[in-house]
């Protein structure tokens, strides 16, 4: 299925008693007095674009409070969403002149944590936009902003050195493995209960970081992470209210599972696949897509997984879901789970063959030939007339066309969904060999013109789907198909 990363965090602006905080009693009291006036007085100030080169240059200076404006002044125009000029554009200038290198600089050596705190901020809202710059400067310190994260005893500094890993842990797979094998894993256990209750800003990035490492195959390696990050990710679903933290929980829920083929490691308990099942009623999309995700993946494990999801009657919330105005990416992934199902036990299988309005639903996405439905709806069509008992398919057959679309199917000028709906009616073809109803199901295939199309299909197309073509007439037997 399609991967998505989650949407980057916004930053929320400090309060100046926070941020005076962040200037060490440390420094000389001219000093201390210099930076606290300047915090006061660029507060409520708006940065000026015209000055972008002055505020440049003022960040490469010796002087701290003149690198304070600085670094504060292009903070505030990175963080403008009403200016001018592009933001694309203004990242383009600022990285001239080594100013991300100086940044950077900042944030890893500076005892100032009031300048730290502005450079760091700097570089989120670069790395947001910049991949290149990302990869360029983050492969190679990675590990400084990890301890940088670690040996911090400031929560302001703490968020925004999370919130930076998190986003790269997204898009780099470089940068996720060395994360993973410096231990950020234990370190974001660790700083998770500490402000899980007094500094939600501070949990939902660690939320954020925690899913996107979720992200990656070899954490399966570890187990323990694995399942410790799916035991914490699970609690904060059933337990919180803030929309920030749900979404990133189901993320992460969606990134281990989809990680681990067969669910081999991955389980959740029925509260938690409940909870998943109850956000599919949710009216926001945002919250519908990961735990839908989630939920397709629970179905490709074995069949006890499979029963526990049925069990939450999410039969009737699927059916909702193609019946309603929501976008083809939520009803194409209800169709995989559909077909998920249907590779599942006799008893599994009938309440979907049993169920006529959402056989219906199902299949009036068919009608409207969206390419991504059809390619859903063949493993569908595949899996249910391979997997199911020839005793219970064959109202469903007949009642609702199936060889008629799957005939449809196979003139689509796609192999992926040629080849599946071959794999079906190879496996039916198998199932039906020597079975009384032979001669009528090969009827219903030739009317269908299922028949014409393999023989095309066998002297036409590639050498693995002409096997398979070849293979479906030898089983079915006769003479004049060949």
């Amino acid at each position: 299925m399609d991967d998505q990363t989650i949407t980057n965090r916004a930053i929320k602006e400090k309060n100046i008693e926070k941020l005076f905080k962040l200037i060490p009693d440390s420094l000389p009291e001219q000093i201390q007095y210099a930076l606290k006036q300047s915090v006061e007085d660029l507060s409520t100030v708006e940065a000026d674009l015209d000055k972008l080169q002055d505020y440049i240059s003022k960040v490469h200076s010796n002087d701290l409070n003149i690198q304070y404006l600085g670094l504060n002044r292009c903070r505030k125009l990175l963080n403008n969403s009403q200016l001018a000029l592009p933001r694309e554009q203004l990242i383009e200038i600022l990285l001239q002149n080594n100013f991300l290198i100086t940044t950077l600089q900042i944030a890893l050596n500076n005892k100032v944590q009031l300048l730290q705190y502005e450079a760091l901020w700097i570089i989120y809202n670069i790395v947001c936009l910049t991949q290149q710059e990302m990869k360029n400067i983050f492969d190679n310190n990675a590990i400084n902003i990890l301890l940088l994260v670690h040996d911090s005893q400031i929560d302001e500094i703490i968020e925004l050195g999370i919130c930076i890993l998190a986003k790269i842990s997204g898009e780099s797979v470089q940068f996720r493995n060395m994360l993973l094998q410096k231990g950020i894993v234990e370190q974001l256990l660790k700083l998770a209960p500490c402000y899980q209750l007094n500094n939600p800003d501070i949990f939902t990035s660690i939320l954020w970081a925690m899913a996107n490492l979720g992200k990656q195959k070899h954490i399966l390696k570890k187990v323990h992470f694995s399942k410790k990050l799916t035991q914490i990710l699970s609690e904060i679903l059933l337990s919180v209210q803030d929309e920030s933290q749900i979404l990133y929980a189901c993320w992460g829920l969606y990134y281990l599972s989809d990680n681990d083929d067969g669910q081999q490691y991955f389980s959740l308990k029925p509260p938690v696949i409940q909870k998943l099942t109850l956000l599919l009623n949710s009216q926001n999309e945002s919250f519908i897509t990961p735990a839908l995700k989630t939920i397709g993946n629970i179905l490709t494990g074995n069949e006890e997984q499979t029963a526990q999801v049925l069990n939450t009657g999410v039969l009737k919330v699927f059916e909702m879901l193609l019946t309603q105005n929501y976008s083809q990416v939520i009803q194409r992934e209800v169709c995989w789970s559909l077909s998920n199902i249907v590779a599942g036990t006799p008893a599994q299988v009938d309440q979907i063959l049993k169920n006529d309005s959402l056989l219906k639903s199902l299949f009036k996405q068919f009608q409207q030939g969206e390419a991504q439905i059809f390619k859903e709806m063949s493993y569908f069509l595949s899996n249910l007339i391979s997997y199911t008992d020839l005793n219970s398919i064959g109202h469903f057959l007949t009642q609702y066309d199936c060889f008629q679309k799957m005939s449809i199917m196979l003139d689509i000028n796609d192999e992926t969904i040629r080849r599946i709906i071959l794999e079906g009616i190879l496996e039916f073809s198998k199932k039906i060999q020597y079975n009384a109803k032979l001669q009528e199901y090969k009827q219903l295939m030739e009317n269908s013109k299922i028949i014409d199309k393999v023989k095309i299909i066998q002297n036409n197309v590639a050498n693995d789907l002409s096997e398979q073509a070849i293979e479906i007439l030898q089983t079915l037997d006769q003479e004049e198909f060949v």
